[in-house]
């Protein structure tokens, strides 16, 4: 017999679809799992192509072993520490019962053969003590990682076993974090799997790392996770684009009250979004972000009064996701190298820096733009806005030098127009003359309904104004 709580089973199902092994994975060996029970001890264990995931339950049981279905999990799964009981029934049968509020459940299923194939990997004979600010350190590395890239292994996050880092790029950021003992000589390349740094699993004991010739692994807590290390894939030369401080010609030191002020309003500036949601920063003496869009013309100001500036005046153009991910990875000073140049945070583990985007397209100061000062503005509501159709930009965004995937830019549609049609005076007969008649009248309709959406179209973009305004008008009088 083996029992095991509801709760218990309600993570194991999270983190093993974090890891990408589900129930609707049929074929292989990812829908299985191995039971196996010792008198003090019982470990789970789940295998696909490229995740293994063992934990364990301290407490007394029986020998046993089942391999159980991943779909009954959801079943079993509870937000109660209510046991489930699993008992063998026979060879090829076993029975689970458990308790659905407080209504009795059983049921009975048939065992399946471990497949063909399923062998677990090895644990390393080494695993090296890491704070458990590594677990967090995956996560935030995750976000930086690019699936789709075809050049490099930009959907790896690089793990340099000499150095203790942990690199992540997807051609326009990079995010690069140290302190770590990996204890091991050169670079390891794993895929971001959603299973390493997930909240289910953060533990404040640390994490111990390794790897084996296939395998790097993570221990935390009561959990062990093997991810196949990408023995082919190729990493671009970060470091060549990483700058010395000293080199920086402005700084911006952001105060807390500025930073979550700019976390807060920075997506509902005005932008187009087909174009890297540009926004301004200008470092002359003061903190100003700028922005406007093609549908709200209107500069929009962004002024952070309460933070300072040091060095050179410098205005840069950049895409406004990355400066918010440098805010919630809670960096306070923006390092500026110049114009084209990448932007740089820094601090004593992390480096993270971004590409810029065209120089030419950098907003200047404007007399009439609407200016929302942080020392007099509370932080706006965090209200979900109507999302916005934008027109396509005619420029393109540039990349920093030495990165290695540039920032896409699609193409801009460009919308044919008919030429009016000539009418001529000729003699004809009267169903010629009924013919042509229609043509007319078809000709007209498709210019009336032409007419008809342009004039809807005008009609969404001045409400898109109007609301853009007050939202904007909403967040200057919020104090």
């Amino acid at each position: 017999m083996i029992s095991i709580p509801r709760t218990f089973i309600r993570q194991l199902r999270a983190v093993l679809r974090r890891a990408g092994i589900k129930s609707s994975a049929l074929g292989g060996y990812g829908h299985r799992l191995l039971f196996q029970a010792t008198p003090d001890k019982l470990t789970i264990r789940a295998l696909s192509l490229d995740v293994a995931i063992e934990c364990f339950v301290i407490g007394s049981f029986d020998e046993e072993q089942l391999i159980v279905p991943l779909e009954f999990l959801e079943d079993w799964q509870g937000r109660v520490d209510d046991p489930v009981i699993l008992e063998r029934r026979g060879k090829d049968r076993f029975s689970a019962s458990w308790s659905d509020g407080r209504i009795p459940q059983r049921a009975e299923y048939a065992t399946e053969p471990l497949p063909k194939g399923w062998k677990f990997p090895e644990v390393p004979s080494d695993l090296h003590a890491n704070p458990s600010s590594l677990w967090a350190a995956l996560r935030d590395a995750a976000k930086i990682t690019d699936a789709g890239s075809s050049r490099y292994s930009l959907g790896c996050i690089q793990l340099r076993g000499d150095r203790g880092q942990l690199v992540a790029t997807d051609g326009r950021q990079v995010l690069m974090q140290e302190g770590f003992d990996f204890s091991w000589e050169g670079e390891l390349l794993v895929p971001p799997l959603g299973v390493l740094g997930c909240r289910e699993l953060a533990h404040d004991s640390g994490v111990a790392v390794g790897h084996t010739d296939d395998w790097a692994v993570f221990g935390i807590g009561n959990w062990t996770i093997w991810s196949r290390i990408n023995k082919e894939g190729r990493f671009p030369r970060v470091d060549d684009i990483v700058q010395p401080m000293d080199r920086a010609i402005a700084t911006a030191s952001l105060v807390p009250r500025d930073a979550e002020f700019l976390a807060a309003s920075i997506h509902r500036l005005p932008g187009d979004k087909d174009f890297g949601q540009a926004v301004t920063l200008d470092l002359d003496s003061r903190v100003v972000l700028r922005a406007k869009s093609e549908d709200c013309p209107i500069t929009t100001e962004l002024v952070l009064s309460q933070s300072a500036t040091t060095g050179e005046p410098v205005r840069v153009n950049m895409n406004r996701s990355f400066l918010a991910r440098a805010i919630e990875l809670g960096f306070n000073e923006l390092h500026v190298f110049g114009p084209t140049t990448p932007i740089q945070c820094r601090d004593d583990h992390r480096t993270y820096l971004w590409a810029v985007l065209d120089h030419e397209s950098a907003l200047p100061a404007v007399p009439n733009a609407i200016r929302i000062d942080s020392a007099t503005a509370a932080p706006p509501s965090l209200t979900k806005q109507r999302k916005n159709r934008v027109p396509m930009p005619r420029t393109q965004p540039t990349a920093p030098a030495g990165a290695d995937d540039t920032l896409a830019s699609r193409p801009t549609e460009v919308a044919a127009t008919q030429s009016d049609r000539e009418e001529t005076s000729v003699t004809v007969s009267p169903i010629q003359q009924a013919v042509v008649l229609r043509q007319s009248l078809a000709a007209a309709l498709g210019q009336a309904n032409k007419l008809i959406r342009q004039l809807k179209r005008q009609k969404r973009q001045s409400k898109l104004v109007e609301s853009t305004l007050a939202s904007l008008r909403e967040l200057h009088d919020a104090a």
